[in-house]
Formats: structure tokens, sequence, C-alpha cells
């Protein structure tokens, strides 16, 4: 029987047990007989208009036992370019993060991937549309360096889609070196070589034969939230995605996009949440700090960690003491990173790292939370 029904014949059963009452004595003839009033029925009294109760924060309430978390930070990453002849590195790069494989240990192993992973591409951030297409090493680049021969990087071929590559040629590491080429005859030229202007514009292809040198250095997280995630438009940046995806890599930065990783040892266990910032539309922005206090917040509610990652600040060797105010690159808003840094980790953030000016920036605790300005 259920419990309600069993309290309830216990207290039919104590009534039935209870002395009779008296039955009431008769009203004498003639008299009038009282006309019974009910008894006033109880209202409720509203409940007073003081301030509602405050909830209890969830992450202060452990509902796991949790576990200590390794993490490892670099700055930004390009593995090399098809839009810049020579910019992609012989032997497909095995050797470019050898030295520093070692350090890259962790149970989250995080980095800023620059550029677009695709083998080709149409592009528009540097002034006039182009297309770019890169048709790898051809069998004798490969026979040549499985001979130990150096591979000079191939040129992309630019324009249309189908064009004809530029011929590669290889340099024996052992063999003697060419003669060199004869200077026609004539009057010496007393003008001095104009210098190649520089270049001010950057939209960067990797090639995806090199996507795997970064599951083989040790990441395992690649943040996108940059300046060159979107060198080649949505198509590039889905490529990237399609491509580290498919080596076992999670990426994240782009809006929607943030990592929730679980951390096991044993019976305990981490939840880490990782998302990243920069200054463009199509990711999480920094330049709206109420925003990005927001973001945190609804993120420190899920996780037991939460890592944030920001692409951001003022560019070059003059920028590597972090200002007090706003920052700039030409005329591009680039954050008040003090004071975004500052906001994110009072709404939940346990770390902060950036990556961006391309220098080495000073480190902060607030409030014992580490920021590394730049890596």
């Amino acid at each position: 029987m259920p419990r309600l029904g069993r309290v309830a014949l216990l207290l039919a059963a104590a009534a039935g047990c209870a002395s009779p009452k008296a039955a009431p004595a008769p009203a004498p003839v003639g008299a009038a007989v009282p006309t019974p009033v009910p008894a006033p029925t109880p209202v409720a009294e509203p409940a007073p208009h003081g301030p509602l109760a405050e909830q209890p924060d969830t992450t202060a309430l452990h509902r796991h036992l949790t576990t200590s978390v390794r993490l490892a930070f670099v700055g930004d990453i390009n593995l090399g370019t098809a839009t810049i002849p020579g910019g992609v590195p012989s032997d497909s790069g095995r050797a470019l993060l050898a030295a520093a494989r070692p350090a890259l240990s962790g149970d989250l192993v995080i980095g800023n991937f620059e550029g677009v992973l695709a083998d080709s591409g149409e592009t528009e951030k540097c002034g006039k549309k182009r297309a770019v297409v890169w048709r790898g090493f051809t069998a004798a680049d490969s026979a040549a360096m499985s001979a130990g021969r150096v591979v000079e990087g191939a040129r992309p071929t630019a324009g249309r889609a189908g064009g004809v590559a530029e011929p590669r040629r290889t340099v024996g590491l052992s063999e003697p070196a060419p003669p060199p080429r004869r200077k026609p005859r004539g009057r010496p030229s007393s003008r001095a070589p104009k210098p190649a202007p520089p270049i001010r514009c950057y939209a960067f292809l990797t090639p995806t034969l090199l996507a795997p040198r970064l599951a083989e250095a040790g990441f395992t997280h690649l943040n996108l939230a940059n300046n060159h995630a979107n060198d080649f438009g949505l198509d590039g940046r889905g490529s990237t995605e399609a491509t580290l995806a498919s080596l076992g890599l999670a990426t994240y930065g782009p809006l929607g996009r943030i990592v929730v990783d679980t951390v096991r040892r044993a019976d305990a266990m981490t939840i880490v949440g990782v998302i990243g910032f920069t200054t463009y539309p199509f990711a999480y922005d920094l330049l709206d700090i109420p925003a990005s206090v927001a973001t945190v917040d609804s993120l420190r509610r899920l996780v037991d960690v939460v890592v944030v990652t920001f692409h951001g600040g003022a560019e070059g060797a003059a920028a590597v003491n972090v200002p007090v105010v706003a920052e700039s690159l030409g005329r591009e808003p680039r954050g008040d990173l003090r004071a975004w840094a500052h906001a994110v980790i009072d709404a939940g953030a346990d770390a902060v790292v950036g990556h961006g000016p391309h220098v080495l920036r000073g480190i902060e605790f607030w409030k014992g939370k580490p920021i590394v300005y730049s890596l």
C-alpha cells in the first residue's frame, strides 16, 4: 500500500478511537435557532517583495572527484604556404617541429594554426582575386627525397585551376655545385638593382601533405580564431577543419565551436572547456568585453576548468610591452587586452593565453590566475 494511503488509514483509525462528542442539548420550544456561521477561509499571505533567494553556484559544488590537468601551449603555427615561391618546405616538413617535440606533451597541447589547409582555393584577401593550386611534388622529387637530396619547394600555380605548374629542380647534397652562369659582356651597370618591394599582405595556403606534422608533434587542439583562418574563404576554413579532424585534432575558435574535453585518471576526471577569441566577426569577439564575459560565464557553469586563448594585440618588435590602453595594427583595432583579460578571469576563466604579436610578451597573475599575453 502506498505510504500516503497508510498515513490516511492511521489518521482515520485515530479518529474512530477518539471519545465521541456529547450530543448538543435540544433548544427550548419557541426559541430561535441560531444560524451557523461558516468559519472564514484562511487566505494565504502574499510572499514579501524582497530579493529572490540567490541560487547556489554549481561550479563550487564538485559533482565528481577531479584530477590534475597538464596543459601545453604554443603561439602561431605556419607550416608553409603555396602562395610564395619556395614556400613549401622540403621533406614534406618532417623536420619543422622536431626540435619542439619534447616540449609538446600534456593532456591538452594547444596551438594557434595560422593559414588554410587545402591544395587549392581562391582568395580575395590581398586585393585582386586569384586562384592558387598546389600540384604537389613530382615523382622525380619524391625519388630525389628518398635518395637524400633536398627538393626546393614547388612554386604555386597562380591563375585559373588546371594551369601547368612551374618546373622544380633538385640539388644533390653530395654533388658538385653547378658552375655559375656567365654574365653577358658589356659595360658594367652603375645602377644598383632595385630591391624587391616588401610583402605587406599574406594569404596562406598550406598543402594538406604537411598537416600530419601537427599530429606527429603532439598537438591535440588548434585554435582557428585568427586573421588567417579565412584567407581562402569559408571553403578554405572548411577544408582546414576537415583535414585536422581526419587526424584526430580538435579545432575551436569560430562562433559556436567550443571544445569540451574530459581528462580521466582512475576514478577521477576533470572537464576542461577551451574557447578562443579574436577581433574578427566570424569568431568570439574580444573587442566586446560584456559579450566575452557572458560567454565565459556560461561555459564556467558546465566545466571544471576554463581555458581561454586569444589572438590580438599589436605586432612586431615594438609590441613587446602590453599597454594599458587599446591596441591597433594600422587602422585595425586589436583589443584592450589588459581590461579584457581581467574581465574574463573575473567571469570564471582559469587561464588566458595569447598569440598574434609574433613576440614574447609578459605574464601576469590576476587573482591568482595566469595571463600570458603572447607566445
